[in-house]
């Protein structure tokens, strides 16, 4: 039985620098996260994006650190490292294991006290920030986020992106920075959160060594931000842009955190936008059929923030579409809403709270945003008070308070549509506010890792897991999927994982979510390359309803020929905009290369002739082929009742006819020579895909793969320490491997610009040929293992990835503990075997080579296939 986490305390160190300190022994591992009181609102106008870049150049070398060394050090230890910039702090944070909480501290200190800032690495990094917002510009949804920011404020410094833009950041000079350094960071503007195995006396103890001696500069913080005035009539912008779906996003001003509404203004939110029950979701989505997505969401930051909805639909529907929307929300303003959808609401965000509290990291992260934001971490006990005591008048008072008819409006259309000028818009604003057991057991054991097996006279197999937590998982799963389909019929698991598991006989779709989020939970259906199945998640309290629905939905979902035109329309609009997303297409045309004849190398979306087929009899057909009783294994993870579990599994779970399964390709031959594809398109950036054949879920290669992509990829990487920090070639560059129940694959993606095509694909087959040639230090490789057995064990915090890690385990055939054995395989990996490894998939004549982006990339890098 695990220790229950000890409540947070606070301490001032002497030159002011602010400790949170939480006691939580339930795993090994301890989150450290430095929480400084600046953001990129902090800055003046002519250097935006420089706390962005700063937050860069801190991971750039200190004093006693070379570049890359911090990261190397914390993932060496099995930890991970990465920081973020925001409007209103900037934050370092780690997570590894506790044993290394000393080591971890110094690192922060280090970073935060003795950085570098070397001339030389301060012009390679502003190339990477410069290639960080191009890649921005060339996405669609994040061009409309800026624009609303800027519609909503434009006085106030959050209208501007935290990452600055192209010409502020490359305006930059050290001594700038170094300015920006000694005015803002300083220890009485840091917060410092330690949640984690540890002990606060300790702590303290070692934080006054690490920190004590820092002492803040002359220099005073800038002046007080701006104000945004209120908006009195609609700020509208129309983006008519190059693309295919079309997006649109309305906002009204919110005041800030710690104001007494904003717990009526975030149940607001919910109610109106969050999941398949919501308001809009039920109205404008799924009855109207005018959006593709839609949702609402309450930006609470420090200064007064935003109240936002937004969509992606047909350009053609925009008007309709904004009118119904504003139209709901004028419903809620003049009619409230119901107390089930107030309850509903409620339970939402205190179970998002509860899920958040499962990781050190992310219990971290709660305190830090409250301590710093809200000016108290005890901020979130007073905040859940409110919730806990709203009525319904109160969130129509919040409503009719803060979404009038006066918002800021941004609309993304395709260039050369027509009838959405802002004077049309506006009409449309107006008129949305003027409307309205035993027997059936076969065998029971108990197994490794406190787990009961059991297998059902239905012949599926369940495997419960009792662990204290806050939340309880479950998890079924079949053979299936992808690997399962061909050209004809690729997309029918997909769009079978898109209308399963919404309704069932007994319960509409708006009713079946509706009682899901009262559950405090979500059931939800996936499809892949290799399985299919149904996932559910729940709070402890709610579990034994929430598993009586999970199995519902498993085996009683009813779909119609209305949901299924409304999912296919989704689909094909996903694969009609496919090319806003350059590195999936990238993704699609080395699949394809890869596996010329079998299911791997075909989209699991579907293609337009695929899905035009399809029917409802197609959908129920995969349930009942793939998800019967005797093919499934059944996971759950949590706080339960383990006979109470097995009963209701029992019982529910029938004999059932089992239709044999459909015929599966032979497995695609490596290639005999290296093939070479290159698909135009007009984006400012390239990808680059080089890849081949990998292995699959049952050979041993998978961990020598596994450790050979932790050493090319990673911050302390080869592929990112030469191609990204020392040569600029890139802002993303990552490898990884992927098995499957036939040879998956592993490929190295670079994201860079055109001009640098050439000498990107040079350097990473230069990387590929050393580390099939020479062998790895023992550094080096002690180091990949370490970062592989340590972000491991962070991801098993979670009851769902250990249901889902059985489950699949489980079903393939490896046996449910097959995670457990990770570590031992990783760390039985040698130099040698490296090497083996990298000579037979690396090998240049069986490569993959593809490069995605403009003519002038593709002409560089040798012409189209």
């Amino acid at each position: 039985m695990s220790e229950a986490p000890i409540p947070a305390s606070r301490i001032r160190l002497g030159n002011g620098l602010t400790l949170v300190v939480e006691e939580q022994h339930h795993a090994p591992v301890v989150a450290l996260q430095a929480w400084v009181h600046v953001g990129s609102a902090d800055e003046p106008e002519a250097v935006a994006g420089i706390a962005h870049v700063h937050e860069h150049m801190l991971f750039k070398g200190t004093a006693k650190r070379g570049v890359g060394e911090i990261a190397r050090t914390v993932e060496g230890g099995g930890g991970e490292i990465n920081a973020w910039t925001s409007y209103d702090q900037t934050v370092y944070h780690l997570v590894q294991t506790a044993t290394e909480l000393d080591v971890g501290l110094d690192i922060l200190s280090d970073v935060l006290c003795a950085s570098a800032f070397d001339a030389g690495e301060l012009g390679r990094e502003l190339e990477v920030v410069l290639e960080e917002i191009r890649r921005a510009e060339d996405m669609p949804a994040r061009r409309v986020t800026n624009a609303l920011f800027r519609q909503a404020f434009q006085v106030h410094p959050y209208g501007r992106p935290v990452i600055g833009t192209a010409a502020t950041v490359a305006a930059l000079t050290r001594e700038r920075i170094l300015e920006f350094y000694r005015r803002h960071y300083r220890p009485d503007r840091v917060t410092l959160v330690v949640v984690g195995d540890v002990v606060t006396a300790a702590v303290v103890a070692a934080v006054q060594r690490h920190f004590g001696d820092w002492i803040a500069s002359g220099l005073a913080p800038e002046s007080a931000r701006a104000v945004e005035p209120a908006i009195e009539t609609p700020r509208i912008q129309v983006l008519f842009e190059s693309v295919k779906e079309a997006r649109l996003a309305v906002s009204w001003h919110l005041p800030p955190i710690k104001h007494p509404d904003i717990a009526a203004v975030d149940a607001l939110a919910v109610i109106l936008g969050h999941g398949d029950s919501s308001r809009l979701t039920a109205e404008v989505r799924h009855r109207r059929e005018l959006v593709n997505d839609i949702y609402a969401y309450a930006y609470t930051p420090r200064d007064p923030g935003l109240f936002m909805v937004g969509a992606g639909l047909k350009a053609e529907k925009a008007r309709a579409a904004l009118a119904a929307t504003l139209s709901e929300i004028e419903r809620v303003r003049r009619v409230g809403v119901s107390r089930d959808e107030l309850d509903k609401a409620r339970m939402v965000i205190l179970s998002e709270a509860a899920y958040q509290r499962e990781t050190v990291q992310g219990e971290a992260r709660k305190l830090g945003f409250f301590e710093v934001v809200a000016g108290d971490f005890a901020f979130e006990a007073r905040y859940a008070e409110r919730l806990r005591a709203l009525g319904v008048d109160d969130i129509r008072a919040a409503a009719r308070r803060y979404l009038h008819a006066a918002p800021a409006l941004v609309v993304q259309a395709p260039e050369g549509t027509a009838g959405l000028e802002p004077a049309v818009l506006a009409a449309a604003v107006a008129a949305g506010f003027e409307a309205r057991t035993s027997a059936q057991v076969k065998h029971r054991s108990a197994g490794a890792l406190a787990v009961t097996k059991v297998e059902l006279a239905s012949g599926a197999t369940l495997l419960v897991q009792r662990q204290e937590g806050p939340a309880v998982a479950v998890r079924a799963a079949a053979l299936g999927g992808l690997r399962h389909e061909n050209a004809a019929s690729c997309g029918t698991a997909g769009l079978f994982a898109a209308t399963w598991g919404r309704a069932t006989r007994a319960l509409s779709p708006e009713a079946f979510a509706e009682r899901t989020a009262l559950l405090g939970g979500s059931i939800s259906t996936f499809a892949g390359r290799n399985t299919v199945g149904v996932r559910g998640e729940f709070v402890r309290d709610a579990a034994d309803e929430g598993m009586a629905l999970f199995l519902e939905a498993l085996l009683s979902s009813v779909v119609t020929d209305d949901d299924l035109d409304r999912e296919r329309a989704v689909a094909l609009e996903r694969i009609k905009n496919r090319h806003d997303n350059p590195a999936g297409v990238a993704f699609e045309v080395f699949a394809k290369a890869l596996y010329p004849n079998h299911p791997y190398g075909l989209r699991l979306i579907g293609t337009e002739t695929s899905l035009a087929s399809l029917t409802v009899a197609d959908l129920i057909a995969v349930r009942e082929r793939f998800l019967t009783s005797s093919r499934l294994v059944l996971a759950v993870v949590g706080d339960v009742d383990v006979d109470r579990v097995v009963d209701r599994f029992a019982l529910r779970l029938e004999v059932e006819p089992s239709p044999d399964l459909p015929a599966v390709s032979s497995p695609d031959p490596r290639p005999a020579a290296p093939i070479r594809e290159r698909y135009p398109l007009d984006k400012q950036q390239a990808h680059v895909i080089i890849g081949g054949l990998g292995t699959t879920i049952g050979d041993d290669d998978r961990y020598a793969l596994e450790v050979l992509t932790a050493i090319l990829s990673g911050q302390s990487g080869r592929l990112f320490l030469d191609l990204r920090d020392q040569q600029s070639l890139a802002y993303s560059i990552s490898s990884s491997s992927v098995e499957g129940c036939d040879p998956g694959h592993w490929l190295v993606h670079v994201g860079t610009s055109p001009d640098k095509v050439t000498r990107a694909i040079d350097g990473v087959r230069a990387h590929l040929a050393r580390i099939s040639n020479e062998p790895v230090s023992a550094e080096e490789l002690a180091r990949a293992k370490r970062y592989l057995i340590g972000t491991h064990a962070i991801d098993l915090q979670r009851a769902g990835s250990r249901a889902m890690l059985m489950a699949l385990g489980e079903r393939y055939g490896l046996g449910y503990q097959d995670y457990s054995r990770y570590a031992d395989r990783i760390g039985a990996i040698s130099a040698a075997r490296l090497c083996d490894a990298a000579k037979h998939y690396f090998a240049p004549a069986a490569q993959v080579e593809v490069v995605v982006g403009p003519a002038a990339a593709l002409a560089d890098s040798g012409a189209s296939r």
